[in-house]
């Protein structure tokens, strides 16, 4: 069956896992990671971008397309190095810590301002709940826990779906800061790619052992950087409560 939406590949290709099983199909790729609504679909556009880079996708969503090949969903004869956004693996994050070929993981950090408020007002309750349930449900406490078995995924307030998976991702960086060597992660915040975008593009460059460029990046813009004004004060404070301890340790992981 050809998967053509999320939700096809959250039924049928995700309960597999092996999600990255066919990474050594591509040579010294370049993966992009992170929570989701934190960037990487413009960093990977990005590096894309880069004049020696290749581009793989077929379609208008190239994380969607990077999750079929990786997972073996599709075959393709693919030519010279290549970005993929992962943001989707959620609960198999671990699999970059067992992969044997040469990789390079970029892992996106933000302020969960912007990341929950873009999971509330820009983004599919399909897909809150997917990443709520992959990443975000082993934060709870035991009285939620019991409100999730009783009354199902609509008894954790929106809010809190979001802000504990913010955390949970955290915590799967925390795990990989660990597990892979300097060579293989590098940690960037995204306001730093787009308020300083040049030292921050020749750091990446660096690590990826792109060569510089002046027109590398020309495509970033700071628009999105007033994201998280449209959240509410109580909003604010909710995240600030549920977020704030792991969006600094993110910080301090990015300086490490």
């Amino acid at each position: 069956m050809q998967i053509h939406t999320w939700k096809q590949f959250g039924r049928i290709v995700r309960p597999k896992g092996n999600l990255l099983a066919q990474t050594g199909d591509f040579t010294d790729p370049v993966f992009i990671s992170g929570c989701q609504r934190s960037g990487g679909t413009m960093l990977a556009k990005v590096i894309t971008g880069h004049e020696t880079m290749a581009d793989f996708s077929w379609s208008k969503d190239a994380e969607l397309d990077a999750a079929i090949i990786l997972s073996g969903q599709r075959q393709l004869d693919i030519v010279g190095r290549c970005c993929l956004q992962t943001t989707y693996l959620n609960e198999q994050y671990f699999e970059f810590a067992e992969l044997t070929n040469p990789f390079k993981l970029i892992w996106l950090i933000r302020n969960p301002d912007s990341v929950v408020c873009s999971m509330l007002y820009n983004w599919k309750r399909f897909a809150l709940n997917e990443l709520f349930l992959s990443c975000g449900r082993e934060q709870l406490n035991k009285q939620q826990e019991m409100k999730l078995n009783r009354w199902g995924v609509w008894s954790i307030k929106p809010i809190e779906r979001a802000c504990l998976s913010y955390v949970g991702k955290v915590r799967q960086l925390e795990f990989l800061t660990k597990s892979l060597t300097e060579d293989q992660l590098l940690v960037i915040e995204y306001e730093s790619l787009v308020q300083n975008s040049e030292p921050t593009l020749k750091t990446i460059c660096d690590f990826l052992g792109l060569p510089w460029s002046a027109k590398f990046g020309s495509v970033i813009n700071q628009k999105s950087l007033a994201k998280a004004e449209r959240i509410s004060d109580q909003e604010r404070t909710t995240i600030a409560q549920l977020c704030a301890t792991a969006y600094a340790r993110s910080r301090e992981l990015a300086k490490s």
